[in-house]
């Protein structure tokens, strides 16, 4: 199955690596903010290995720590990892930061700025303007991604010119139809780019993430439907021909599927997922 990345999105991410990794004076960092659901962290996985990069990646909640200095040797041991790697493989890698919004680095105004989140933040902005003066062990530059919601509330310094290039990924209703088309095919029915376009126009404020979600509604419900139909639902008597690989959807069962889920959305007074 091959995975449809929109050219703008490529197209930054790309120039990102490849100049973060040879231009000394470019920014080593890059940010990718935007809506959640938008196919930011999945995308960018995707993109760097189709171009041979190989994504090394931590989450912002990895990088917490109770003790000062954790959320820096987090991040240095996956510096150290992506050196490891390069010089094991000869391959080129990329460090993917996910969800960074949520790490010490990211400051909402009730919490406090704590000696991780500065010493955090000082690393990233030392790592960006000169690796070797991190005392890291290589003076190599792997490019680093963040992905977040809203980088608005990171210490301002970090993310100036020439230390952090920004890329905010608000995808149009053509590249969402891609998206769309891009996480549906293979499993829904002879899906077309034109049946992307309508699914994108009847449900145009709903996020990648959701026809992915209603998609493994589908699914599940035909895997539960092939087990019940096998007059046994003891879990070790389940064949391996159950297996999700020869299971297709139709697109009148994912209609039915986006419609429930968008329908049952919460609303204050609900349990969240109460239908």
């Amino acid at each position: 199955m091959t995975v449809i990345i929109p050219e703008r999105f490529a197209h930054r991410v790309l120039t990102h690596a490849v100049a973060a990794t040879f231009v000394e004076s470019y920014p080593l960092v890059m940010a990718i903010q935007g809506p959640s659901g938008d196919g930011k962290s999945y995308q960018l996985a995707r993109c760097l290995e189709t171009a041979e990069f190989q994504p090394l990646t931590l989450s912002g909640a990895a990088l917490s720590g109770s003790h000062e200095g954790d959320s820096t040797n987090a991040l240095r041991e996956l510096y150290g990892r992506a050196q490891a790697f390069h010089v094991a493989n000869d391959e080129w890698p990329a460090i993917i930061l996910e969800d960074f919004d949520l790490s010490p680095a990211g400051q909402k105004e009730d919490s406090k700025y704590t000696v991780n989140s500065q010493l955090l933040t000082g690393f990233l902005m030392n790592l960006s303007e000169q690796v070797g003066s991190t005392n890291i062990g290589t003076i190599k530059r792997y490019p680093i991604f963040l992905t977040g919601n809203d980088f608005t509330i990171l210490h301002k310094p970090l993310m100036r010119p020439g230390r952090m290039d920004i890329f905010t990924w608000i995808p149009t209703s053509d590249e969402q139809s891609l998206m769309i088309l891009s996480a549906l095919q293979g499993r829904v029915s002879k899906i077309r780019k034109e049946d992307a376009e309508k699914l994108q126009a009847e449900f145009p404020d709903e996020p990648i993430a959701t026809f992915a979600a209603a998609l493994n509604d589908c699914v599940a419900e035909r895997i539960y439907g092939r087990v019940a139909g096998s007059g046994t639902l003891k879990f070790s008597s389940i064949r391996r021909s159950m297996a999700i690989d020869t299971i297709t959807v139709s697109l009148s069962d994912l209609r039915r599927a986006l419609q429930i889920r968008c329908r049952h959305d919460y609303k204050p007074g609900r349990f969240i997922g109460d239908v």
